[in-house]
């Protein structure tokens, strides 16, 4: 219940009995709401309001009466009777409505007894009123005696329930008019939707083309809706028979019209899709109907629906000229890929032959450069000084920088261009050979080298020992000076595919250099103060996209570096 009292009573009436009751026994009524908000009063007695209530310390007093009521009140009582420090007598009761306590009636300003003006002369002093006019309003304020004060009190909780009784009426009343609206609200609405679905099922109707028929089987007409008789481009109100529905049907299908319902006739289910000629346009159409039989198997009725399919044939046709044109030009280009897939195999080959001859032709010159500088070296190393030394050794060793970039090179070619097919491959037999070959390679003081846990993985074995061995090389080769290197290999599993982490505590690099670490002949470094051509990353990451896996790294400077493969989940 989310009402006031003030909604559920008729104020005037209740002001109107409240002031004959104050004319006819003296007393002072009121209702007041649990917020202290006066809803309907009589005249209060001069001696509260001219002057109890404009006092401070008696308007106090008057407030401590107020509240003492209220709070009986509000522990359940039925009424309550209180003589204020002022002087005078109140008496309310609660105003209770279904269970919910909403307002307190008041009557009030009484004695119950002759008044002590001596009393009263001296609170005229204490609080500084004019003696003579306060005890004028005193002698205003009605005597009720105790022997009639039983029956002012029933008077009292009479018509607090007098009141409730009313507002619960109105209450009533105001609900019931409330859920009469909503009522009507729902009927309105239901209305609208009814109007709104009949509106939309006759656009549906049009907007679908689908007509329907009825058969009337002793007199042999076809009764056929608006729809169906606009379909077949017939008059509306022509008499239609099944012969002259069979005059309508396309030539090629009548056949396909006349075995289908006969198969109907016989129970089976008739619905079927022909053509119609409707001047000099062709149609289709899809039937459907449904027939009744009497007891011994004789038709009695039919009903059927006819639906206008033209659009959908047309389309269908159109798709199959699509799909016939698409499988054509499919077959084309499969034709040409195939064509470019065997010139780009036939490239690959002839790519790998020259890269083979190309490597072997610039070795050759290279050997013999070699090969002469050793024996200069030996047979003139006295006729030379030491600057002619310095040069022939640079000539050396560039000679033999060149032998290496053109190995690695080949190996860079060789990844893509002699692909091996992949097989199950054990990445921690992988890791324990590649370790023990750098140990082999990289004798270093103090190595430490860790793996565990590495997965089994579809891969091409020997391009796995070349990624294995260039990582594990990589990093103990870039260690700091007198660090003793150590490498952790191992893996992480995410829901997304497993990680190969390659940890080293070496010198580290810049991360903006990432990119560039992985591209062919790039260094960080100049050649003295690492070996190598710069193509080993290279060739990891060629080997990591040939097998569909990325590859990445985090580095810190003097920290160290973790270079990361990632294999993707296989679905």
């Amino acid at each position: 219940m989310n009402y006031r009292l003030s909604d559920l009573i008729d104020v005037e009436k209740t002001q109107e009995l409240l002031q004959n009751f104050k004319d006819a026994q003296g007393i002072s009524a009121a209702i007041v709401d649990l917020e202290g908000v006066v809803l309907v009063a009589s005249s209060w007695q001069r001696a509260c309001t001219v002057f109890h209530r404009l006092n401070e310390t008696a308007c106090r007093k008057c407030v401590e009466s107020d509240t003492k009521l209220a709070n009986e009140l509000l522990e359940g009582k039925t009424f309550s009777l209180y003589r204020c420090s002022n002087g005078l007598t109140d008496a309310a009761s609660p105003i209770v409505i279904e269970g919910k306590h909403l307002a307190n009636a008041f009557i009030g300003q009484f004695f119950t007894r002759e008044p002590d003006l001596d009393f009263f002369r001296g609170q005229a002093k204490e609080l500084g009123f004019n003696e003579s006019s306060y005890i004028e309003a005193i002698s205003e304020v009605p005597i009720v005696p105790e022997e009639t004060l039983p029956s002012v009190l029933s008077f009292l909780t009479s018509f607090a329930e007098m009141i409730a009784s009313l507002g619960l009426k109105q209450m009533e009343q105001l609900q019931t008019e409330k859920e009469l609206r909503k009522a009507q609200q729902i009927l309105e609405i239901k209305n609208r939707k009814l109007r709104e679905s009949e509106e939309d099922l006759n656009r549906a109707q049009a907007v679908a083309h689908t007509g329907s028929w009825r058969l009337d089987v002793q007199r042999n007409v076809l009764h056929w809706s608006d729809e169906t008789y606009r379909m077949f481009g017939v008059p509306r109100g022509v008499p239609m028979t099944y012969e002259a529905f069979l005059a309508l049907v396309h030539p090629e299908d009548l056949d396909l019209v006349k075995v289908s319902w006969q198969e109907a006739l016989a129970g089976a289910p008739y619905e079927i899709e022909h053509r119609i000629v409707v001047g000099e346009t062709v149609k289709w159409v899809r039937e459907r109907a449904e027939l009744e039989f009497d007891g011994e198997g004789n038709l009695g009725s039919g009903f059927g629906s006819v639906q206008d399919i033209t659009g959908r044939k047309q389309m269908e046709e159109e798709l199959r000229k699509s799909r016939d044109e698409l499988e054509l030009r499919v077959q084309e280009r499969t034709a040409k890929l195939t064509e470019a897939m065997t010139r780009l195999e036939l490239m690959n080959q002839e790519l790998q032959e020259f890269t083979k001859l190309a490597t072997h032709d610039l070795q050759e010159p290279l050997r013999k450069i070699q090969a002469f500088g050793d024996r200069l070296k030996s047979r003139c190393a006295v006729k030379l000084d030491e600057t002619e030394i310095d040069y022939l050794t640079r000539m050396e060793r560039a000679a033999n920088r060149m032998q290496h970039l053109i190995i690695d090179l080949l190996e860079f070619s060789r990844v893509s261009a002699r692909p091996e097919p992949l097989e199950p491959v054990n990445l921690n037999d992988m890791a324990a050979e590649m370790i023990e070959l750098s140990r082999s390679l990289f004798t270093m003081n103090g190595t430490v080298v860790e793996f565990s846990d590495l997965p089994t993985v579809e891969a091409d074995p020997a391009q796995m020992k070349q990624l294995f061995h260039c990582l594990i090389g990589n990093a103990l080769k870039f260690q700091k000076e007198g660090v003793p290197p150590h490498l952790k290999v191992y893996a992480h599993v995410q829901a997304s595919g497993t990680s190969i982490c390659f940890e080293d505590n070496g010198i580290g690099f810049e991360e903006k250099y990432l990119d560039r670490i992985f591209a062919p002949f790039q260094r960080l470094h100049g050649h003295g103060a690492y070996e190598g051509t710069g193509i080993g990353l290279a060739i990891c990451r060629k080997i990591v996209e040939r097998h569909g896996w990325t590859i990445t790294a985090t580095s810190t400077p003097g920290v160290g570096s973790t270079f990361i493969v990632t294999i993707p989940r296989r679905n």
